[in-house]
């Protein structure tokens, strides 16, 4: 339970200063404006033990990111990047 708490309060923040970013573009599709050379990387971060619903969640959010913005991911502009939080060591 933990685990899914400290993977949805990331990605609260993530969106977060996604959001207050101090883009002020008036395009109702934001990500389409990307300027060149800027980059948006999805993480999930997970331990080294997880159980069926760590991983489906994990699957889950991989193609909620593919399928909603395929076309950024095609490009490069948008990456989902898997972590496992222990052996990187950080705390969260």
């Amino acid at each position: 339970m933990n685990r899914i708490i400290c993977f949805l309060f990331l990605l609260s923040v993530a969106i977060g200063v996604y959001a207050c970013s101090g883009s002020s573009s008036s395009s109702p599709n934001a990500l389409s404006s990307l300027a060149t050379g800027k980059k948006i990387e999805v993480f999930y971060f997970h331990f080294t033990r997880r159980c069926m619903t760590c991983n489906n969640l994990e699957k889950v959010s991989k193609d909620a990111v593919e399928t909603q913005f395929a076309a950024q991911v095609k490009n490069g502009e948008i990456t989902f990047k898997s972590g496992n939080k222990e052996s990187c060591g950080w705390n969260v």
